[in-house]
């Protein structure tokens, strides 16, 4: 017996189209919505960001005049020789007041007495000898198994029953 495909009347496909384009439509409309909401985010932004670029770019424009007007009276009267010489005394200043700070802290490793000892060289040749003995066994282990692949000891089947036993008691 077939079974036969049932058939649909012109009036139902209509409304179900229909249907389908309610669907549509309201998923557009929600989109639109979304990229209306998004597009006003963004030029809100920017124009946050261009008023407060205007802001700093004014405090810049104040502050980078008064460093003018102070550095000018400043060195306005050295040669380039002296204004150097000027500029290497600040820097040295601004260094020794750093490094004024660092020796105050007493747990900086910089202040700290280090001397090596005859302990701290043992220590280490007994590291590095530790490490080399570990080395070298872990070579050793990796070519006594490529040996034993190539032998094809690896392949074989354990052994089994008598053969077994019999292993057991040469070894032993």
């Amino acid at each position: 017996m077939l079974n036969k495909a049932k058939t649909i009347s012109t009036a139902e496909k209509l409304q179900r189209l229909d249907e389908e384009i309610r669907r549509v439509h309201g998923r557009m409309f929600r989109w639109a919505n979304r990229l209306d909401a998004l597009i006003k985010a963004r030029t809100r932004l920017v124009r946050i960001d261009e008023a407060a670029k205007a802001v700093i770019g004014e405090r810049f424009a104040k502050e980078n005049e008064k460093r003018k007007q102070a550095s000018q009276a400043e060195t306005d009267h050295l040669s380039e020789k002296q204004f150097m010489e000027f500029v290497e005394r600040g820097a040295a200043a601004q260094a020794a007041v750093a490094n004024a700070r660092i020796n105050d802290d007493p747990l900086d490793i910089r202040n700290t007495a280090f001397r090596r000892s005859e302990a701290d060289d043992e220590a280490k040749a007994d590291i590095i000898a530790a490490q080399q003995a570990k080395a070298k066994a872990k070579a050793k282990a990796s070519s006594e198994k490529s040996r034993a692949k190539k032998r094809g000891e690896l392949r074989k089947m354990p052994l089994q029953g008598k053969a077994a036993l019999a292993a057991i008691r040469d070894a032993k």
